[in-house]
């Protein structure tokens, strides 16, 4: 029988998928479909399912396995359930859910919270959206990371206000489309005309306000400038302001729920808004699902992501 995958508040799904089984059941639903894999090995022909539903043996290769080999949910302790709760709250969200609030919300630690979050993060990236952007684009460049006060003792720089936030962030946004975001090392023309050049399509229409490590573009693009500085802001069609829109997004997405994303840890909360942002139309059930369907991105274990053995 096909699983329900429609809901529409975090009650009906906690209802629905309330056992480790109905969980299982339901991400191999949306995996394999009717006929489950070996992740093993990658055979079909003689996989056996245990009375439980939650456990398989492969007739090829003689391993045993469960839906969570080769996931995002491999190794974990933390139950499915838990999973499914926390895969909601994240991605139905309209701001998603910092790691001190997932805790208290499933009950677990802060810091499996955490590293629950950035497996799901790890998941959105992978696969990556890579079409170029087309039509009008809006680029433009601001600086992302937190105030002095909210970061770990060690990053502190005993300074505040706008010159304690280090992190360069490029944002490209195709009007009535998608966004890009990449974070840089620095805003030098190079750097920034390099992920223009790999993120929108030839003769596109860019346009940028008038910072000068702009000016590299016209060599690929039609492009246009406002001039903020004179205070011009719109000038017919010509105007950033979807850009400057995301970026509003993008910091109340950081500020007001994580407070502070580290430089080592920016890419991923960068991809997160942009997934989230460019996935805007789609009701809950289906941002809940296209998680649990790229949720076979692989494995981030705790060290990989800390540099922690």
């Amino acid at each position: 029988m096909k699983p329900i995958e429609d809901f529409d508040t975090l009650i009906d799904l906690l209802l629905t998928y309330n056992t480790e089984e109905k969980c299982s059941q339901y991400i191999a639903f949306k995996r394999w479909g009717e006929k489950p894999v070996c992740p093993h090995c990658d055979k079909d022909e003689k996989v056996y399912r245990f009375s439980d539903n939650i456990y398989f043996k492969c007739g090829v290769c003689r391993k045993k396995f469960t839906v969570r080999v080769g996931t995002i949910f491999q190794d974990s302790k933390i139950p499915l359930t838990k999973w499914f709760a926390a895969i909601y709250l994240f991605a139905c969200r309209s701001k998603g859910v910092s790691s001190n609030q997932l805790a208290k919300d499933i009950k677990i630690t802060q810091k499996s919270a955490w590293h629950m979050l950035h497996r799901l993060r790890f998941s959105m990236a992978h696969p990556k959206y890579d079409e170029p952007l087309s039509g009008i684009v809006e680029v433009d460049e601001t600086y992302v990371g937190g105030l002095d006060k909210n970061k770990h003792q060690q990053n502190k720089t005993g300074k505040q206000g706008r010159g304690t936030v280090k992190s360069p962030v490029l944002a490209m946004v195709q009007r009535g489309g998608k966004v890009k975001t990449v974070q840089l090392d620095n805003v030098k023309a190079h750097a920034l005309t390099t992920v223009v050049f790999n993120g929108v399509m030839a003769n596109s229409r860019v346009i940028t306000d008038s910072f000068n490590a702009y000016w590299m573009l016209r060599a690929k693009f039609k492009h246009e400038t406002v001039n903020h500085s004179k205070n011009e802001f719109v000038r017919g069609d010509v105007h950033t302001n979807s850009v400057e829109g995301y970026f509003s997004i993008l910091k109340r997405n950081i500020y007001g729920i994580y407070h502070f994303a580290s430089k080592k840890h920016l890419t991923p909360y960068l991809e997160e808004v942009a997934y989230r942002f460019n996935n805007r139309q789609l009701t809950k059930s289906e941002r809940f699902n296209m998680l649990i369907n790229q949720s076979d991105a692989g494995i981030l274990t705790y060290s990989e992501l800390t540099g922690v053995k």
